[in-house]
């Protein structure tokens, strides 16, 4: 949307067009924030074995967990956006800032013929599928043995999107998540084959020892769950190590509720004032309630879950959505919006 935004703006030869590209690419990003809440409820609802889901149930609990967490994020937006400024790096905001900063001149026709090679790159490959975009071992006779004798297995995917991204990324970064993938298909998937060799498994409808299932199935079944386990520990160590941050910012949001200077807020820049802290409060109770009536009434048996469920709500949005501000603001933190 960004490289849309800019593209647009150099067609139609807009002077300063700077403003009007971060306004597109923020509510771009807003949109991409409620699809996200949508991927988050999906696997839920599989997992719980629930399939007759109407549009207003799926709807609801996705535009209440928005609002909510725009709420959450406004008290965290002074400390990620000012005090932690220049701190974190990298990739999808130093992209966007890029693009939207190159709003003319030679680093817009940089990015024009740069996304010109890149969709170039893109129709070869896809489209004329002179080659494919997961280049592995398994393709020659020597990466089959290796696969069959020894269970190791080697693949790049070459999509132009994920190189640009290692670009952005840097060495360090790029690094580790080529580390994370090695250590699952170098080492995790060939010591599964030898502790759980006897173990059998369903792969395709079908019985078989793990001994004897491909290496795909034994990623897919097993080494994944390994990754996503790293993740919500991951997300466990950010939170604990964020609860300094936590304190900090609790105590600073009572203060501005009870505070009765709120007149001061008037000298400040534009960009640097927030929703009075009342009415962020306010808001998020709200948002809480609406959770909960929505639960007793589409969900709940009894008044106790719906008592559970507000409370849940109540801990696992204030818990979580520090952990996911952090995210966002680790990804985005250059981003000139």
């Amino acid at each position: 949307m960004s490289v849309l935004a800019m593209g647009m703006a150099v067609l139609f030869h807009r002077r300063n067009a700077f403003p009007e590209t971060v306004h597109i690419q923020a509510i771009a990003s807003a949109g991409t924030n409620i699809i996200g809440g949508a991927m988050f409820i999906l696997p839920a609802l599989y997992i719980l074995n629930i399939e007759d889901v109407s549009f207003l149930e799926m709807a609801i609990p996705i535009v209440l967990g928005g609002v909510l967490g725009v709420f959450l994020a406004t008290v965290f937006r002074r400390y990620f956006c000012e005090e932690m400024d220049g701190v974190y790096p990298f990739p999808s905001g130093s992209a966007a800032a890029e693009v939207l900063e190159s709003d003319e001149g030679s680093k817009a026709h940089i990015m024009l013929v740069s996304g010109a090679v890149a969709l170039v790159y893109d129709f070869v490959l896809n489209s004329l599928g002179w080659w494919q975009e997961l280049l592995t071992t398994t393709t020659f006779h020597w990466g089959q043995v290796l696969a069959d004798k020894y269970k190791l297995v080697f693949s790049l995917d070459n999509d132009a999107a994920l190189l640009g991204i290692g670009y952005f990324t840097g060495l360090r970064y790029a690094a580790i998540i080529a580390a994370g993938s090695f250590f699952s298909w170098l080492v995790c998937i060939p010591v599964a084959y030898y502790l759980g060799g006897d173990h059998t498994m369903v792969v395709g409808g079908e019985t078989m020892l793990l001994a004897n299932a491909p290496v795909d199935a034994v990623f897919s079944q097993y080494v994944r769950h390994i990754g996503i386990g790293m993740l919500a520990m991951s997300g466990i160590i950010g939170l604990l190590s964020m609860s300094g941050v936590v304190v900090r910012v609790v105590k600073r949001a009572v203060a501005d509720l009870f505070s009765k200077g709120a007149s001061s807020s008037g000298m400040l820049l534009r960009t640097q004032q927030d929703l009075p802290m009342t009415q962020i409060v306010f808001g998020s109770l709200l948002m809480t309630i609406l959770f909960a009536v929505f639960f007793h009434v589409m969900c709940a048996e009894s008044l106790t879950q719906t008592v559970i469920a507000f409370v849940l709500v109540m801990l696992f949005a204030l818990m979580l959505s520090v952990v996911g501000i952090s995210s966002i603001a680790f990804t985005m933190s250059r981003s000139p919006a």
